[in-house]
């Protein structure tokens, strides 16, 4: 009884390892800007492991490089499923829902974008310091037109409040919102600001063009 059990956990350890190594294969495919390989290792991956968040992310993240945003929106929405409460898959899904309305006609559009910055502000409210997803909603709002939820006096407060978490972050998001108004003045200062702020985060260093 104790050898059937000993057989059988190792059985059970042999195809997590496998799972892991699929997983990794898509992982690195995507780092590496082979979408369609990642996308091919990444679905192996969901099938045998359908309950896979970061699964399913990934694939949504290959789906939407390839601007196949269909299968996006369905990968983002299976990992919301999964887990309601990741902050990062609800904001990934805005942004897959965000990707359609800039390619949808204008009525589709309406709908979806009323649904990215839904998503975009779930992100925020499970995790306030998911930096990404405030400033996607930041974006949003001072882009956006007042039918689909955006209005830059609602991402006034939100830039305040970004700003007393991280002031890199804040000063970024407040240039940010300055371009769709053209002041661009403005935004340029905000951005130096930002960079004299010591920003912390990669993505942030990186938009702003900072060489390591």
């Amino acid at each position: 009884m104790l050898a059937a059990l000993c057989i059988a956990s190792a059985a059970i350890g042999g195809t997590t390892v496998k799972q892991d190594g699929v997983l990794e294969a898509g992982r690195r495919a995507y780092e590496a800007s082979e979408y369609v390989q990642a996308i091919q290792a990444l679905q192996t991956a969901a099938t045998k492991d359908p309950q896979n968040g970061d699964v399913q992310l990934l694939l949504a993240k290959s789906y939407l490089e390839l601007q196949e945003h269909d299968p996006a929106i369905k990968s983002a929405e299976k990992a919301v499923t999964i887990d309601p409460q990741n902050s990062i898959y609800h904001e990934w899904l805005g942004r897959a829902y965000g990707e359609k309305a800039d390619h949808a006609s204008w009525f589709s559009a309406i709908s979806l974008a009323k649904k990215t910055r839904k998503e975009f502000e779930t992100a925020v409210h499970l995790d306030e310091k998911n930096y990404s997803a405030r400033q996607a909603l930041i974006e949003f709002d001072c882009s956006a037109p007042g039918i689909v939820g955006g209005g830059e006096d609602k991402a006034l407060p939100q830039i305040k409040h970004l700003a007393e978490l991280d002031a890199a972050e804040g000063h970024y998001a407040a240039g940010n919102c300055r371009r769709p108004r053209k002041d661009f003045a403005a935004a340029d200062e905000e951005f130096t600001k930002a960079l004299e702020s010591h920003p912390k985060s990669v993505e942030l260093i990186t938009t702003l063009g900072i060489t390591p």
